[in-house]
């Protein structure tokens, strides 16, 4: 993966964010850890997928150019009007001094995380929506979310075909958009017609993510969603009995948005802004 972190530093980081020390880029975990220690009710303003084309990912490499590794960008208002855009990744090997593969970097400058880049899906909230009565995504609600991905990556191994960035990657987006999506619907979405009806409920996560990444032709859209669906059937068909085992695709988001909304509640003993 072709990272930019070293012109980013914690140490230019809010010292609000509780994250001014540690590796870098830090683990999930340690991200979670940070937030937890003084909840930040900072919006999140918008979600975004991309995938890395740099020449020299590993990825595009080891596929010849036909793969690129995906990963997620939040945008996050601070107090002093600025933005701090965070990273997400899931690498293909564990992060320096550590055993996870799950990575999280910040930075102020879109820019310099974004580097080499393409976007697949972007979702903002409006203006309004911030200045006003806010309660839609905030940076708690997103640490709550990455301790969730991170639970459920320490119980199942990276897989070319099973867990890996693309499946982090889609996963998270979809419970962000699910999660808060009248919200999101007030916003911008980018591209508009497959990104409005997975929040309005009129397509699944898998229709979603093809209509997000291919061509417009309906055949060959149809063709990958089928291929998918059979390829995940047989998953959950195999880890059927096993206590990781896989869902179906929309099914796999509904679980990870319980989970998600469980832990908020129990942390806050309030009711979340999901689906509000």
């Amino acid at each position: 993966v072709h990272l930019h972190y070293r012109l980013c530093r914690l140490s230019d980081m809010p010292e609000l964010l509780g994250l001014s020390t540690g590796l870098y880029p830090m683990t999930f975990a340690a991200f979670v850890a940070g937030i937890k220690t003084c909840p930040k009710h900072f919006p999140v303003t918008s979600f975004q997928i991309l995938r890395d084309v740099a020449r020299d990912s590993l990825v595009m490499q080891n596929t010849l150019g036909f793969c690129a590794h995906r990963y997620i960008v939040a945008g996050v208002l601070l107090p002093d009007g600025r933005t701090l855009y965070i990273r997400a990744d899931y690498y293909i090997t564990p992060i320096p001094r550590t055993s996870s593969r799950l990575g999280v970097i910040l930075a102020y400058d879109y820019e310099t995380i974004t580097r080499d880049s393409e976007l697949i899906a972007h979702l903002a909230i409006s203006q309004f929506a911030v200045t006003t009565t806010y309660g839609g995504p905030t940076l708690d609600a997103l640490a709550f979310l990455l301790d969730v991905a991170d639970a459920r990556v320490a119980a199942s191994p990276f897989g070319v075909v099973g867990r890996n960035c693309y499946w982090l990657a889609d996963v998270l987006f979809c419970c962000m958009a699910r999660g808060f999506d009248v919200h999101w619907l007030a916003g911008c979405q980018i591209p508009a017609t497959p990104l409005r009806r997975y929040l309005l409920g009129d397509a699944g996560a898998l229709e979603m993510s093809i209509a997000c990444t291919m061509p417009p032709n309906k055949i060959l859209r149809r063709a990958i969603w089928w291929g998918e669906t059979a390829l995940r059937g047989l998953q959950v068909l195999v880890t059927l009995y096993s206590p990781n085992r896989s869902l179906m695709h929309d099914d796999e988001v509904a679980d990870w948005i319980r989970a998600w909304e469980a832990a908020i509640v129990g942390r806050s003993k309030q009711p979340t802004g999901f689906g509000a």
